[in-house]
């Protein structure tokens, strides 16, 4: 009796130490984000294509237009592309920027835009604040 309640004993105690420890697992740190290009598109450019969909359906097209005001805030002009021959739904956002990058005008939501067939849609959109000194224009799939 006093045998299989030690063997029970140590087998508990085992198993026990293989549940503790089987959840301690090493990880190299935080993961890599899932597109690592978007981010760094948002960076570098004025016109950010946010998801593969929109990256096949849009494009910007032709140049972007930036006026300064006497006030100081900015009017950015620009013109997106459907590069399908189907009628798409996206949604467009700017996100005004100060000189370091920082987002200075979290104001400006998320506008719907249907275009037709190889339509060109002009974006027009104006600052809040004498603070913008760049921007970025986002365009994501519609939700």
């Amino acid at each position: 009796m006093k045998k299989s309640l030690l063997k029970l004993s140590i087998n508990f105690t085992i198993a026990s130490c293989v549940v503790i420890f089987s959840g301690c697992v090493h990880h190299e740190g935080a993961r890599a984000t899932k597109n690592p290009e978007a981010f760094t598109q948002e960076l570098s450019m004025n016109v950010a294509l946010m998801d593969k969909q929109v990256q096949r359906s849009v494009k910007a097209a032709g140049g972007i237009k930036i006026i300064q005001r006497a006030d100081g805030r900015l009017d950015v002009f620009a013109n997106i592309m459907n590069r399908e021959s189907r009628r798409i739904q996206i949604q467009v956002q700017c996100v005004f920027q100060d000189e370091n990058g920082f987002s200075v005008d979290d104001t400006t939501p998320w506008e719907n835009v249907i275009m037709t067939e190889n339509a060109i849609k002009r974006l027009n959109y104006t600052s809040l604040s004498a603070k913008a000194k760049n921007f970025v224009i986002r365009v994501r799939q519609a939700r």
